[in-house]
């Protein structure tokens, strides 16, 4: 369980032998074959899971705790829309740890996904900015088309997405870095990153 000194992440992994040809048993066994390849790959522990609304898209979840105080206080403040100014340079670490567990195409939580989203930033402004803070998280509903990337200003903050809908959203983080604003759209775990105009 995560405490005020580490963060948790959530991380599902889909079940890419659903939908194939054969029988529920046939499924079934291919399956549990996929999660142990998983398992092995990550060295974590594995659950079943749903990830979609109204339809089954079956995925593999587990939640990583990661024990790293010097960044988790930040890390509570940063996604509650206050600026942080503090060890900004410490999240690309904390997404390196990460990443090593994403060996393969997986889905996040609001956590997961404002680390990936955050590292997209540091990478883009080629350094860690001396001040940061999230304006504004938003979600896209994937099942309504495409998410359209542009830089029309995102206003308030959605709550976290339930763990049905993980499969089927887009993260949407605001994000102001020093003098530079960024909305960048983490879809499974990949970050797409477009610079805003200047206020």
């Amino acid at each position: 369980m995560a405490s005020d000194q580490s963060i948790e992440i959530g991380i599902y992994f889909p079940d890419t032998t659903y939908g194939q040809e054969g029988s529920d048993a046939e499924w079934e066994e291919r399956s549990a074959a996929l999660k142990r390849e998983i398992e092995q790959e990550t060295g974590l522990e594995l659950e079943q899971a749903d990830i979609a609304p109204g339809f089954s898209y079956p995925a593999f979840a587990t939640f990583i705790s990661e024990y790293w105080p010097v960044v988790a206080a930040p890390f509570a403040l940063f996604l509650t829309g206050e600026k942080i100014d503090k060890n900004i340079d410490a999240w690309a670490g904390l997404y390196a740890r990460v990443k090593r567990r994403l060996l393969r195409s997986a889905y996040l939580d609001q956590n997961g996904a404002s680390i990936v989203a955050m590292n997209a930033v540091i990478e883009e402004c080629g350094a860690a900015p001396q001040v940061a803070r999230l304006e504004a998280y938003a979600l896209w509903l994937l099942l309504e088309g495409p998410v359209e990337h542009n830089t029309t200003p995102i206003v308030g903050f959605a709550d976290p997405p339930e763990e049905k809908y993980l499969g089927v959203i887009v993260h949407i983080f605001q994000i102001a870095a020093d003098d530079r604003r960024f909305k960048v759209y983490v879809e499974a775990n990949t970050a797409h990153l477009t610079e805003m105009p200047q206020k």
